[in-house]
């Protein structure tokens, strides 16, 4: 039995639309929830997957304790975050993790003279080490028993591609294959780190 949250209505609509689709409907319930603050008692699930949620939240800190606070005893979670040791944000200079604050200023200053001109709200995301992720994870009280990266970004310039896409799909390929064969050194700058923890 699966229980798929998601604050987005329409990614709700999608998963139920997937499950009826391959016959799973049935074992699957979907339900609008904020994994800040969960709808759902202590020690539901055996086991929870977070993929590609923690870089957008406000607080992870809340969020893991929410998650930590529904998972059952010796129960398992498998989650990801965001790798702020990124390859392409270490090789391009504009994306470069030290610079952010100063570039984050500044656009705070250019914001209060162009008033006039409306501008959508893009938060920051917000990415960690994967120690720090994994520090992260024991604060909450999920004990990390794996731990790797997943994912190569297109390598970019002034956050302009510089190899096309198929070259950058190869490249990706490439370097998750040596970081799956557990070469060291290289899954330090995947996008994203992933974790199977379980819950002391």
């Amino acid at each position: 039995k699966v229980t798929a949250v998601d604050s987005s209505p329409s990614m709700l609509r999608i998963a139920r639309e997937h499950a009826d689709a391959i016959g799973v409907g049935v074992s699957v319930r979907t339900m609008p929830a904020d994994v800040e603050k969960l709808p759902f008692a202590d020690a539901t699930f055996d086991v929870i997957v977070s993929i590609g949620v923690m870089p957008y939240l406000a607080s992870l800190a809340r969020a893991l304790a929410e998650i930590a606070r529904t998972l059952k005893p010796n129960g398992f979670l498998l989650i990801t975050g965001g790798n702020r040791w990124r390859l392409s944000h270490v090789l391009d200079p504009w994306l470069w993790s030290p610079l952010q604050p100063i570039r984050q200023g500044v656009g705070a200053m250019l914001r209060m003279f162009r008033k006039s001109r409306p501008e959508q709200f893009h938060p920051p995301l917000h990415l960690d080490s994967p120690r720090q992720f994994g520090y992260r994870l024991s604060a909450a009280g999920l004990v990390p028993l794996k731990m790797t990266a997943v994912g190569f970004q297109p390598l970019t310039f002034r956050q302009r591609a510089v190899l096309s896409e198929q070259a950058s799909m190869r490249l990706n390929r490439g370097l998750q294959l040596l970081v799956d064969r557990n070469i060291p050194g290289i899954g330090f700058f995947g996008m994203d780190t992933i974790v199977l923890a379980q819950k002391r």
